[in-house]
């Protein structure tokens, strides 16, 4: 049930999976509610975390994008990359809005085997809060082996949507 937890590891970290056989993995990142807030009942929150393929990772050179991001009054978003790769992986993410204007950017070190988490970067970095559709595009400095996702969450229910780090496939 809690697989980092019997690594001793306490949050959410990238785990890597070797394999001379096929695998299909996956996971669910999620958190226990205690019920004490209106809009969250007893139980557990969370979202599905798909794994990812040496295809669908990112490497040197490489860009990808997270689609259908929103910060506003309803919705929060939130930006993973994570290093699966051996060496340190230098990354930029330019982040937009639904008319393509960029409106910051913000530069990462990623160490190999490490989870970088930007929460609320349209707020924090771009101070929007009124962007109904926007999106972030992610460029491979130097590493490989980089992936990534972003949360849209709910303020309400603070119910989350992953959405995956697309690859585009033009810009190898």
């Amino acid at each position: 049930a809690d697989f980092l937890g019997t690594m001793g590891v306490t949050g959410a970290a990238p785990v890597r999976i070797r394999s001379s056989e096929p695998v299909i993995t996956s996971s669910r990142v999620y958190s226990i509610g205690n019920g004490d807030e209106s809009c969250r009942p007893p139980g557990t929150m969370g979202q599905f975390m798909p794994a990812s393929s040496t295809g669908t990772l990112l490497e040197s050179g490489q860009v990808g994008f997270l689609p259908q991001l929103v910060e506003n009054a309803s919705f929060r978003t939130n930006i993973a990359l994570m290093n699966t790769g051996d060496e340190w992986a230098q990354v930029r993410v330019l982040l937009f809005d639904a008319d393509g204007e960029q409106l910051s950017s913000y530069a990462l070190s990623i160490g190999p085997g490490e989870l970088s988490t930007k929460f609320r970067p349209f707020l924090s970095l771009a101070g929007r809060e009124d962007l109904d559709a926007c999106y972030a595009r992610v460029e491979i400095l130097s590493g490989a082996g980089v992936m990534g996702y972003a949360s849209v969450v709910d303020n309400l229910t603070n119910d989350a949507t992953t959405i995956p780090l697309v690859v585009d496939a033009g810009r190898e």
